[in-house]
């Protein structure tokens, strides 16, 4: 069985997105749940029949209503998940105070199963943690493999490692004020010989994010480095910055009341690492993300074209949204359409396209339709039609476009899989 070895600490590196997952979780609940129920009466059975079937309704419709206006599709697993977490509760709350000592064990332990069930058929879904160990080391906080620190580097300069380093930033990077997580930055063997104009590229996960997302989800650093392993060292420095501040805080990237990230990413990061990691032939800086960081890369580079040349935008949405139009505007605007407007990529490329032309764009999405379009069979989904109309306003705005649209779904694979083959675009001259 391999192993992971993180701080001393050996963790069985068992896979999560195996398909026997689902079934296998899903079987260990209801074994708990038959022994919780065994031999109860039928009067009990009755009455907990009904509030297990109320309870797992009123969960699937309560997230599902959530999810509606996110414009989130969530698969059927899923949905069978939270409703066992509804009956889970009924089963506890209605199993633990009577019965013999093995059913009310079994009771009292449904909920933690239904719970970690749940978990991981949402892993499953989104493709979050890969492996055992790599949920452990982002549960625990666990440093990252050949993680270094500033003070470092200068004994690195003139030398080309195999790999690249990982280094930590400072967390007080400039005047935005924005109140965030530790964030990393990925430098390729390339950085440390001094000779090559590199490409820096900021990276930003979905919503429910955390700053290491892109190298334990999304590979984003194996990537990186097997790339540069054919590339004479060469690959883009990868600036992974803390998007949301917390887990969960949908910013969308712009200045709000829920915080000031627009000013973080381009005041603040940018800067110091022009600054600090700057190259004698100079640094590119460019946008990518996935899912939400999809559309904050194509809104901070359509908004800053004199500081990013350009984005790779993997499943963006069309513009920021945290809801509906008028949700979006007073949540996020304080009730400004002129501030949404100046947001919107539609309308900034309509409005100031030669402000913006030359801009380097790359757009991928996955879907899981196939239809045909120009006589060619192709994938299709929202995020594909989302995806070209976005890329065709850029073409019509005298962008420099690329699109992969490829079968897969809004996950992490699909976001790794989407940056690996961005890298060449990534890496590429600048073509302004």
């Amino acid at each position: 069985m391999p192993e992971m070895v993180t701080d001393n600490l050996a963790v069985a590196d068992l896979p999560l997105l195996s398909p026997w997952v689902t079934p296998a979780v899903l079987i260990v609940v209801a074994a708990v749940h038959v022994m919780a129920l065994w031999r109860r009466s039928n009067r009990w059975l009755r009455y907990w029949s009904i509030g297990a079937a109320l309870l797992a309704a009123a969960g699937v419709a309560g997230v599902f209503a959530v999810f509606h206006d996110g414009g989130i599709n969530a698969p059927i697993p899923f949905w069978i998940s939270v409703g066992v977490v509804g009956i889970a509760v009924v089963t506890a709350v209605a199993g633990v105070p009577r019965g013999r000592w093995w059913q009310r064990m079994s009771a009292a332990g449904a909920i933690p199963v239904a719970v970690v069930a749940m978990s991981l058929v949402s892993n499953q879904w989104l493709g979050y943690f890969p492996t055992t160990g790599k949920a452990w080391a982002t549960i625990s906080g666990q440093p990252m493999t050949r993680q270094v620190e500033l003070t470092d580097l200068a004994k690195l300069r003139g030398t080309m490692p195999s790999d690249g380093r990982i280094l930590r930033l400072p967390n007080n990077l400039g005047p935005s004020g924005f109140r965030h997580r530790t964030e990393y930055v990925y430098l390729p063997p390339a950085w440390f010989a001094g000779k090559e104009r590199l490409t820096a590229v900021v990276m930003v996960g979905g919503v429910l994010t955390t700053p290491t997302d892109w190298i334990r989800a999304g590979n984003a650093v194996e990537a990186a480095d097997s790339y540069a392993h054919t590339h004479r060292g060469v690959a883009p420095i990868l600036i992974f910055v803390d998007p949301t501040g917390s887990f969960g805080n949908d910013t969308e990237c712009v200045d709000s009341p829920r915080g000031r990230v627009e000013s973080h990413i381009v005041t603040d990061v940018v800067p110091w690492v022009a600054r600090n990691l700057g190259q004698p032939a100079g640094l590119r800086f460019m946008m990518a993300g996935w899912s939400m960081g999809g559309t904050c890369a194509v809104t901070l580079a359509l908004r800053s074209p004199e500081v990013f040349s350009g984005f790779v935008a993997i499943s963006p949405d069309r513009r920021p949204a945290v809801g509906d139009k008028t949700t979006t505007v007073r949540t996020l605007f304080g009730g400004d359409e002129r501030r949404w407007a100046e947001h919107d990529p539609l309308s900034v490329m309509r409005s100031n396209p030669q402000r913006l032309r030359g801009i380097s764009a790359y757009y991928a999405a996955a879907g899981d339709q196939m239809r045909t379009m120009s006589g060619m069979r192709t994938w299709s989904s929202s995020e594909i039609d989302t995806a070209r109309d976005l890329a065709s306003a850029g073409r019509t705005a005298g962008f420099t476009v690329a699109t992969f649209f490829v079968r897969g779904g809004h996950t992490w694979p699909f976001a790794a899989r989407a940056f690996e083959s961005a890298l060449p675009f990534l890496t590429r001259p600048d073509p302004r």
